[in-house]
This record gives C-alpha cells, structure tokens and sequence, in this order.
C-alpha cells in the first residue's frame, strides 16, 4: 500500500512538470507530419498543444533536417516564439544533419546541442 502512495506521488509530480519533445525529421513542408517529412502543420500543432498545457516546463526541439519550404519553416519558428512568450524556454538538440530551414527552425533555442558529426549550416535569410 505504501508503494502504491509513493507512486501516485511521484505520477502527480510527472504530470505537473513535463517537458515536450518536438522532432523535425526529414525535409520540412507544409501539411502533416508524413515518414518521411516535418510537416509544418502537425509540428505547429504539437508546439501548439504543449503551449497550452501550463504543465509543460519547456521544449526540446530535436532536428534531423535539410530544411525545406519556406513558409514551412518559418511557420514553425512563429509557433515556437509564440510557446517562448509564455516565458518557457526551448532547446535544441540536433541529428546527422540541421541545415537551412533545419537551422532556421533552432534560431531562437535557449541551448543548441549538435554531435560532433552533425552536418549543420547553410542558413538561407530573407
């Protein structure tokens, strides 16, 4: 029985302090989140969900990405600002590869984390 408390605990603890992870794999588009792309709409959508729920202390965001569209990327980056303004950090942790969009979407991270063999760069601005 005293397990049994321990763990309701230690469950109310959890659900009070959770921190989303959000992957971008693949190349980024706009639409769902598919195999083999980072749709922009079902990212939004996470980072959308994880700004509303006030449990959610903060966001890794983990890129495996050559970047990709545009808008696509750009809508991501808004989404993310907008979870920041809540006073909520983001942190990234980057795959193989974060380049161009894949870059774009990590700009406004708190803390960027790359292995010594992720293929980063190539930032395209406007």
């Amino acid at each position: 029985m005293e397990d049994e408390k321990i763990s309701k605990k230690q469950q109310r603890a959890q659900d009070k302090n959770k921190i989303a992870v959000i992957h971008v794999e693949g190349a980024i588009v706009t639409g769902g989140i598919d195999f083999n792309t980072a749709g922009s709409g079902g990212i939004v959508k996470n980072i959308n969900k994880a700004r509303d729920d006030k449990n959610v202390k903060g966001i890794i965001l983990r890129v495996n990405s050559p970047g990709g569209d545009v808008y696509a990327s750009s809508m991501i980056t808004n989404a993310l600002e907008e979870f920041q303004s809540t006073g909520r950090p983001v942190f990234t942790s980057m795959g193989d590869i974060a380049a161009s969009g894949g870059v774009w979407v990590t700009t406004n991270s708190e803390e960027i984390w790359a292995e010594d063999t992720t293929l980063t760069g190539s930032i395209w601005g406007i």
